[in-house]
């Protein structure tokens, strides 16, 4: 379900509770009623849904796809900018 209002938010610091948080608002019914846009790396919000014990499936665009315009619905804007591989947890991250 979409709506005229669209929520946008950024997945946010890679490193702490960020990601796992992101992963839970997008798989909750009440928060997320199909009209969020997500930006963030599409490997650290997997991450944060790995940690949540969550999967979720979202379309994907590249911001220069994200210029064009977004499909109706939750969309993720990944800015594939952050390997999770090189995050140490628990820390703040520069990116």
């Amino acid at each position: 379900m979409t709506n005229e209002h669209r929520v946008a938010f950024a997945i946010g610091d890679a490193g702490g509770i960020s990601p796992e948080l992101s992963a839970r608002v997008l798989a909750d019914a009440e928060a997320n009623r199909g009209d969020m846009i997500v930006i963030g790396d599409a490997r650290v919000l997997a991450m944060g849904a790995q940690h949540a014990g969550l999967e979720i499936d979202l379309p994907t665009v590249t911001p220069e796809e994200a210029t064009q315009g977004l499909p109706d619905g939750t969309v993720l804007v990944d800015m594939g900018n952050c390997d999770p591989a090189a995050l140490t947890l628990g820390e703040i991250q520069p990116r």
